[in-house]
């Protein structure tokens, strides 16, 4: 059954590359649309060839549950679970699965660096995907282990990194509105950064998750219809 789906998927991405080849002298597209087009025959052939890892994919669900609860409890507000308490000690702890780094004092300090950081990865992340598509759309095929590593860094860190990166972003800016001696250029820089490459990644991730929900529809289809 599978093996169909693939095919038909496969040959979907041929036809809108040729289609784009065929009138290319003709019909002039936007660089934007061009870059977007390849987007989408390289998630349409990663969501074939590519392991599912349903596993993986329940473990991160049940992560990005956690961190998009973690925040409701105000763990950056000493004062609501009382300086020094237990408590706190406790809900610092607990923080390391949404904030990565634990207590209100370090995530200032490293704040800034990990945005950077954050950002970086993922500019590397999206030249990676754009030296893939390029080479897909030149050789039709990629090395196995490319497909694989695309849709397991999506899966996880693409997922992962920026709801703690925001987190981030938030505590900074409460931090400059409540003391402008705080709005240093570094953590100007590291916010403005990782926004950037981060709003950049969810475009990825938007297309990643349309060729793979189109992927399943079809498959499922396939299935009940033979």
């Amino acid at each position: 059954m599978k093996v169909s789906s693939s095919t038909g998927f496969t040959s979907n991405s041929f036809n809108s590359g040729s289609f784009s080849r065929r009138y290319k002298g003709l019909i002039k597209e936007k660089p934007l649309k061009t870059y977007r087009n390849l987007l989408f025959r390289l998630f349409d052939y990663i969501a074939v060839v590519a392991p599912q890892m349903r596993g993986l994919q329940n473990f991160i669900s049940v992560w990005r549950i956690i961190e998009l609860i973690g925040p409701s409890l105000c763990v950056g507000y000493t004062t609501f679970w009382g300086p020094g308490s237990n408590m706190l000690k406790t809900m610092d702890i607990v923080s390391i699965l949404f904030h990565i780094f634990p207590g209100e004092d370090l995530r200032k300090r490293v704040a800034p660096f990990f945005l950077i950081g954050e950002g970086c990865f993922f500019l590397l992340l999206i030249l990676f995907v754009f030296f893939a598509a390029q080479y897909y759309e030149k050789h039709a095929q990629l090395p196995s282990y490319i497909p694989t590593a695309i849709f397991f860094i999506f899966s996880t860190f693409g997922y992962i990194l920026p709801p703690i990166g925001m987190n981030f972003i938030g505590e900074l800016v409460g931090y400059m509105i409540h003391d402008g001696s705080e709005a240093t250029a570094l953590r100007i820089f590291g916010i403005i950064f990782a926004l950037f490459f981060i709003f950049h990644l969810c475009g990825y991730l938007h297309i990643g998750l349309f060729s793979y929900n189109q992927f399943s529809i079809r498959f499922t289809y396939d299935n009940y219809s033979n």
